[in-house]
């Protein structure tokens, strides 16, 4: 007998794959909807998830469909928080008008000491 890949190993692959998938979108989502910001470890969670090199084993294509679905949902409600927040952050006045230099910071710039 060889020590080769069974035929469960996929199975446990993506089936470890889909549940951190699901929970990291779990905690994206309910952040997004309680009009948080992400949390970093939420992102990087998300986005340190690579799927397995095999195939998605036929059982688990409806459960990889479904979280494809929701991923879209949570994607889609994430652009719409940056957008609400940049609409806001564009309508703040600018308080700071432009400042022209101290007068210190100018002297001897006219000055000709070659001359």
């Amino acid at each position: 007998m060889t020590g080769g890949p069974s035929a469960e190993r996929p199975d446990a692959a993506w089936g470890g794959y889909l549940d951190a998938l699901e929970a990291a979108l779990a905690s994206l989502d309910g952040q997004l909807l309680a009009g948080q910001a992400p949390a970093p470890d939420a992102l990087g969670a998300l986005t340190g998830l690579t799927p397995p090199a095999a195939p998605a084993p036929g059982r688990l294509l409806d459960r990889r469909a479904l979280l494809l679905a929701k991923l879209q949902d949570v994607t889609g409600r994430a652009i719409a928080r940056r957008d609400a927040v940049a609409a806001e952050l564009a309508a703040l006045p600018h308080r700071r008008p432009r400042r022209a230099p101290d007068a210190a910071a100018t002297l001897g710039t006219k000055l000709d000491i070659t001359g």
